[in-house]
């Protein structure tokens, strides 16, 4: 009788959710590798990892990944770069979709909004903050933000907030919104995402395979269905 290998483990950072997801399922029906994917905001799962919980695959920033594979949590090769994914702006399906694509106008757009939300953890609300900042409105918009709990988008789509700030892909990967734009070039950030695999992993052949595979040219067409960009 065949044994059946268990699942790959693959502790992940929301923001590249959708693509990963897609990427996930290609693979599983391409191979005869399975995957338990689990996302959370980066420092809860990086803190998981610190604590000895057991995973195959990480994906994470480029920062928290260098932390992780010092540590000897993460093997250490040349980076595998997934790519880099954009904060944008975002909305319920449906609702109007004003025009961000210049600075002057995304300012004018958050100061005569109702609410926009942000994720209360994570990278994207600190980003969001800076970006209040840097237009100059953080004070004005005291009153309109709204920290969230993942997973961010909903916020929208269950019509608590009008507006909601997070990762271009997010946004993309719920069918029950829509996004905006992404932020215009002169404000944009970028979350640059890596794939590792676990030094402890009890399937680094299949682990790296997975690691590979999304990190490859086949993965591009869902890399960009999903807002994500791969830098060359």
């Amino acid at each position: 009788m065949t044994s059946v290998a268990p699942p790959l483990k693959v502790l992940s950072t929301n923001g590249i959710r959708g693509a990963l997801v897609a990427l996930a399922r290609q693979f599983e029906q391409s191979t005869a590798h399975k995957l338990d994917l689990d996302f959370e905001v980066t420092a809860v799962v990086s803190g998981r990892i610190l604590a000895g919980e057991s995973f195959d695959i990480a994906v994470f920033g480029r920062k928290r990944m260098e932390e992780l594979i010092a540590q000897g949590k993460i093997e250490r090769q040349p980076a595998m770069t997934f790519g880099r994914t954009g904060m944008g702006l975002g909305v319920r399906k449906g609702d109007p979709k004003p025009d961000i694509g210049t600075t002057g106008a995304l300012r004018d757009v958050l100061l005569n909004a109702k609410s926009v939300a942000y994720a209360a953890k994570g990278g994207s609300g600190k980003m969001f903050m800076a970006l209040l900042d840097r237009l100059g409105i953080k004070d004005e918009m005291q009153a309109k933000v709204m920290p969230v709990g993942a997973p961010t988008v909903r916020a929208v789509v269950r019509d608590d907030a009008q507006f909601v700030f997070t990762s271009v892909g997010l946004i993309l990967a719920d069918a029950e919104a829509e996004l905006v734009a992404p932020l215009p070039a002169e404000v944009q950030t970028y979350a640059h995402i890596e794939i590792g695999v676990g030094t402890a992993s009890t399937q680094i052949h299949a682990a790296r395979q997975f690691a590979a595979f999304v990190t490859g040219a086949t993965a591009l067409p869902i890399l960009r269905q999903f807002g994500v960009e791969r830098e060359m």
